[in-house]
């Protein structure tokens, strides 16, 4: 989860569910990806993805790392 820890609605969301139709074991919460890694990669493929869809000419550096990195990696 992205954001600056603050925000309860995911939380609040979460625990509002009935307990035997989570899925999710844990409450989501933030994750400063300074401190970690899997929050890092998630970051950089979700880039990497929308730079792909998104392409303007100040991102042009981008736009291959989805077809060179990831459309390998992931189901099509």
């Amino acid at each position: 989860m992205d954001g600056d820890g603050s925000a309860q609605s995911y939380f609040k969301a979460h625990r509002s569910l009935p307990l035997d139709t989570r899925h999710v074991i844990e409450d989501p919460m933030f994750h400063d990806s300074k401190r970690s890694q899997w929050t890092q990669m998630a970051d950089l493929v979700a880039y990497a993805a929308y730079m792909h869809v998104d392409q303007h000419p100040r991102n042009k550096f981008a736009w291959g790392w989805y077809q060179d990195f990831l459309s390998k990696i992931l189901p099509s």
